[in-house]
């Protein structure tokens, strides 16, 4: 059983690292001014929640270091969801920007 959790915790830190990897090929593919700061936070904070996740493999039973790995990956949930909702706020703010310019326009 512990072995599971072990592999799952690994496969979670890989998948978090993998992600990050995505973005950063997808900002070096070229990405609309809008979205790079969200795209350089989103890459940092799952690099540092797949990191979190390889540090709660070497940890172990440390009970202050848990604690500590619970406050960081707490605030990358925290950063994630921040993300989210500018993600969401860029979004609907250049859908407007795009409705307003056709008005503008008379189209």
């Amino acid at each position: 059983m512990l072995e599971l959790l072990v592999t799952f915790n690994m496969l979670q830190g890989v998948f978090w690292l993998a992600l990050a990897f995505v973005i950063v090929f997808y900002l070096r593919q070229g990405v609309p001014q809008e979205y790079e700061y969200l795209a350089m936070y989103t890459v940092l904070t799952l690099i540092v929640f797949g990191l979190s996740e390889f540090a709660e493999f070497i940890v172990g039973n440390d009970m202050q270091a848990i604690y500590s790995l619970f406050v960081i990956k707490t605030l990358c949930i925290f950063a994630l969801a921040t993300a989210v909702g500018w993600y969401v706020h860029v979004s609907l703010y250049e859908r407007h920007r795009a409705r307003r310019h056709l008005s503008d326009n008379g189209v």
